[in-house]
């Protein structure tokens, strides 16, 4: 089926995060040796409602598994 748009991009996204690849991009503005503490990445739909305090909760309990 090809690459696909959202998936393919969040995989890019994990790889500049994770390596600093930024190979897949076709423009990279800005510093992003800050970006290589990033531990959690949420994505969301334009349609998609985060309940306040969702994700501090969400980071919580992975940090107590």
């Amino acid at each position: 089926m090809g690459y696909e748009r959202k998936r393919g991009k969040l995989s890019d996204l994990n790889s500049l995060l994770l390596s600093g690849s930024t190979d897949r991009f076709s423009l990279v503005a800005g510093e992003t040796t800050a970006l290589r503490g990033v531990k959690f990445v949420i994505t969301l739909d334009v349609d998609t409602q985060l309940p306040r305090d969702a994700a501090r909760h969400l980071v919580e309990a992975w940090r107590t598994r």
